[in-house]
């Protein structure tokens, strides 16, 4: 039996046996990956909100004396983020990539300089400890090469209430973010305005290059999107290409804004220069029934087509989505669907899709494709164990078909399952060990299973 295989079975029948049963939910799958699933709705974000403001950590303070040193040193901080992955995949019939990494990020954040500036970097680390065909995990790098890189290095300056950030970054938008479900995240070379309103949220920018979650090296946008590269990004140009038509960048505009304290709207639009178009949408609704039950209604849409010299092919698609949650006591049913056009499947070669149906291993979004999905969560806070929380998802896709044929695809069914262990404070605080499984079957195909251990822990400066 595998090592990571073995690792996961352990962990998982020592929390069973604790826990009984465990289920929990949040918004997008690239927005799992940041944080464990609240207890309510009431107090999960939506994908544009996620991405549109800045993120606060809170993190256990250590050592006073920072507080001698000059404002500038005592408000900045260093920390330290160790993470070790184990990472298992089951073909029916194939090679089942299997790797064990270690590593993480060392993440600097000065403080404010004459009220107008500060300064980020983070330096990633992934070195492999076991692979049998890791390249097939994206723990490591191309034949399971350890990844080191400078990830983020940033200044950002404070003018009226408007950040302007520069040069290497991170995003969390819809399809635009770091999707950091492997060892270290997505990152990109840009340049970015945001503000956050009462009313509005905003943010625009130009992104000239990418540093994809299994590499060191930053590529322009329009090469991550298949430029150049038949076996990336989908469709392949039918026009003769010179060097220059993968330098293209990915120009950016979006806002959100709050109907009410319980609804909002928000929309937002990437060009990539010659490549393709992708606009997104979507709209938010929650309802408190009372101070126990509430439930909220998503909708979302997205429009890709390829524009200008059609680097990557002709195409045009929609995505189209709704879901309904609702929470009681701790716990949260979801029901969802989506749907997909005829014209392509959905490409995201930036980041993480929003769909509702974007789970562990499918997105159940390729061309024509009927999505369902239902999920349960609960988080064990009622249960005296307020660090475990849970959650579940099934999902089905039917009646995809190839674009280019119009060739019927087999029918595809997800089951997935992941565990939380992430005390908020006590002397634990800053530690996260999740574990995952997930089960895709193809009618009449191929089998997958997934297994995978993922520790966390935070130690700021």
């Amino acid at each position: 039996m595998k090592i990571g295989r073995v690792f996961f079975i352990l962990l998982l029948f020592l929390v069973s046996h604790v826990l009984l049963l465990t289920v929990v939910v949040h918004a997008d799958e690239y927005g799992r990956y940041e944080e464990v699933t609240p207890p309510s709705v009431k107090k999960d974000e939506d994908s544009l909100e996620g991405g549109l403001k800045e993120k606060k950590i809170l993190l256990p303070k250590l050592g006073d004396w920072m507080e001698e040193l000059p404002k500038f040193w005592s408000k900045s901080s260093l920390t330290p983020h160790f993470r070790a992955y184990s990472f298992s995949r089951d073909f029916s019939d194939d090679e089942d990539p299997e790797a064990i990494a270690i590593g993480g990020e060392l993440r600097y954040r000065s403080a404010q300089l004459f009220d107008r500036f500060n300064f980020g970097a983070s330096y990633y680390i992934s070195h492999g400890v076991h692979d049998d065909g890791g390249d097939g995990t994206l723990l490591l790098g191309s034949n399971a090469s350890d990844l080191n890189v400078l990830g983020q290095l940033y200044v950002e300056a404070l003018l009226k209430g408007f950040h302007l950030r520069a040069y290497r970054q991170a995003f969390d938008l819809p399809y635009l973010n770091k999707q950091d479900s492997r060892m270290i995240p997505n990152t990109h070379e840009a340049f970015s305005i945001r503000r956050e309103g009462k009313k509005i949220d905003f943010i625009a920018g130009q992104v000239t290059d990418i540093k994809l979650r299994d590499s060191e090296s930053f590529i322009s946008m329009a090469e991550a999107a298949g430029v150049g590269d038949p076996d990336r990004g989908g469709q392949t140009s039918d026009l003769d290409s010179n060097e220059n038509d993968s330098d293209r960048g990915t120009s950016m505009a979006g806002l959100r804004y709050r109907l009410s304290d319980n609804s909002s709207i928000g929309a937002i639009n990437y060009y990539t220069w010659d490549t393709f178009n992708n606009f997104y949408s979507e709209f938010n609704f929650l309802k408190e029934w009372n101070e126990e039950i509430a439930s909220k209604i998503n909708l979302q849409f997205t429009h890709q087509n390829s524009i200008g010299d059609d680097l990557i092919g002709r195409f045009s698609t929609n995505h189209y989505g709704v879901r309904v949650r609702t929470s009681y006591k701790n716990a949260i049913l979801t029901l969802a669907a989506t749907n997909t056009g005829t014209g392509s499947d959905i490409q995201s070669p930036f980041g993480g899709r929003p769909s509702y149906l974007s789970l562990m291993r499918r997105d159940f979004d390729r061309a024509n494709e009927i999505g369902l999905l239902v999920g349960l969560s609960y988080d064990f806070s009622k249960l005296g164990l307020p660090s475990v929380s849970a959650f579940t998802n099934f999902a089905w896709g039917n009646n995809a078909e190839d674009p280019n044929t119009d060739e019927n695809l087999a029918d595809a069914t997800e089951y997935n399952f992941t565990i939380d262990f992430r005390p908020k404070s006590g002397g634990l605080n800053g530690l996260w060990l999740r574990a995952r499984y997930a089960n895709v079957d193809f009618e009449g195909g191929e089998d997958t299973q997934d297994a995978r251990i993922i520790l966390n822990y935070e130690l700021p400066f």
